[in-house]
């Protein structure tokens, strides 16, 4: 189950960041403040931490989408 909950917490991890950096790419404006729930989730995988990673990746989504 934990193994589990960690790769789907990484996938959408692995998305959000997709997201920035094609954003960045396209010359949209990034938040910077997007950059710190995608470390600190990165961080919480690392520590085998899902539930924290994936509120994390979240906060950063918000973060993104509401800069569109």
């Amino acid at each position: 189950m934990t193994e589990h909950r960690l790769r789907a917490a990484g996938t959408e991890l692995e998305r959000a960041e997709t997201a920035l950096l094609n954003a960045r790419a396209a010359g949209e404006p990034v938040p910077p403040e997007a950059m710190g729930p995608l470390a600190e989730a990165r961080d919480y995988l690392r520590h085998g931490r899902a539930a924290e990673a994936a509120r994390a990746t979240q906060a950063a989504e918000q973060v993104i989408a509401s800069a569109e």
